[in-house]
């Protein structure tokens, strides 16, 4: 049997002094006296108590060990089933660092695996995962805090957005593999839920999840495409589409640029979770550069912006149409998947019980009394 806290048998050392003050007999002084007749009355009066008076020893000893013995079970706290063994699996990808400051997801995520791991108990061990671009083991198994709390101090949300969409489902798979031959493992999943991974793992009932964060607008430049005008070599048209990935409508202006000149700027009206285009025709030599920005205030300013160059050495014809895109993935900073907070409430663990500490004092007492009080002698 595992216990929560083993240092706490050693209270099983009282025992000792307990049976060594029942065992010692104190000899009774031996006094003369002139009246024998009355003293062999007054004893065959209590000889229907002599049967009780051979065990009351034997009986008060016994009722003192099992109180010593359930005071240090209680304090040991025995372990049923038995350890515990929790990975926590932490989505650090790029959504994870939206927001900044105190409301960056990735910061509400280092805390909330703080708290979850502040309910283990000595002898339960845990260890970290992050997804990012790759799954990774940040830490192994480990008992230790510290080692635990630096992990997650070290996390950093990743630089740029992945192209696999199921790095949160390798992440989980390797948790799984982790706690496979684990009787009593548990994986924590803290996330935001923007992975496309987090609505098919929603509904496993052997994942607890932890949401993070709240849906945040964000509106960014999908495409970016420029083509000659076959009929005009020296001409060029430039497709650009910007989305709108938030559920209210959002205002924002569009600025067209050619090799670093603004050319033209033109208000945008995107309607919620919608898509609008636009084709700018401008005139251009072979090598050129065009770029779009929309300066829309939202949390992620990374795709709104998007360039592409145009080099002579393509070798394109001026009857190319294909299309080629600059514009990075926009991030779709809504959560994903019916999922939420798990209802159990954290509570951390003080390293001592100190309510036990008074039940100690209090069964210390009442041996001390019992034992004065059988052998006759008191602490006065």
């Amino acid at each position: 049997m595992a216990f929560a806290h083993p240092l706490a048998l050693l209270l099983g050392l009282l025992a000792v002094p307990i049976v060594v003050l029942y065992r010692r007999r104190l000899p009774l002084p031996k006094e003369p006296v002139g009246t024998a007749m009355f003293w062999q009355q007054a004893i065959g009066e209590d000889r229907f108590r002599t049967a009780w008076q051979r065990w009351r020893h034997g009986v008060s000893l016994a009722v003192q060990l099992t109180l010593l013995a359930v005071l240090v079970l209680a304090l040991a706290e025995p372990l049923v089933p038995g350890p515990r063994w929790l990975v926590l699996v932490v989505d650090n990808s790029v959504t994870a660092g939206v927001g900044g400051g105190d409301t960056m997801r990735l910061k509400e995520a280092r805390q909330a695996a703080v708290r979850r791991l502040a309910s283990l108990r000595d002898c339960d061990h845990a260890a970290i995962i992050t997804t990012g671009l790759a799954p990774a083991v940040r830490t192994t198994w480990t008992a230790t805090p510290d080692v635990l709390h630096k992990a997650i101090a070290s996390i950093e949300p990743s630089s740029e957005p992945t192209q696999e969409l199921n790095q949160l489902s390798k992440a989980v798979a390797l948790a799984r593999w982790m706690t496979a031959d684990k009787r009593g493992g548990h994986i924590v999943v803290l996330s935001d839920g923007c992975s496309s991974a987090a609505g098919s793992l929603a509904g496993d009932p052997t994942i607890e999840w932890i949401r993070l964060g709240k849906p945040l607008p964000n509106v960014a430049v999908s495409r970016l495409a420029p083509r000659r005008i076959p009929a005009d070599a020296s001409r060029w048209e430039v497709f650009v589409e910007v989305r709108n990935l938030a559920d209210a409508p959002a205002s924002c202006q569009l600025m067209f640029s050619h090799d670093g000149k603004l050319r033209q700027t033109v208000p945008l009206e995107l309607p919620a979770d919608g898509r609008v285009s636009k084709l700018f025709t401008v005139t251009a030599s072979d090598a050129a550069t065009f770029s779009v920005h929309v300066d829309a205030d939202d949390a992620y300013a990374l795709d709104n912006r998007a360039e592409e160059a145009i080099a002579p050495a393509f070798g394109r014809n001026a009857d190319e149409t294909a299309e080629w895109f600059s514009a990075p993935e926009p991030l779709d900073l809504r959560p994903r998947g019916q999922f939420g907070t798990a209802a159990e409430t954290v509570v951390a663990r003080p390293p001592w019980p100190s309510p036990w500490l008074y039940l100690i004092g209090l069964a210390i007492t009442l041996m001390i009394a019992e034992w004065c009080f059988y052998q006759r002698r008191w602490l006065a």
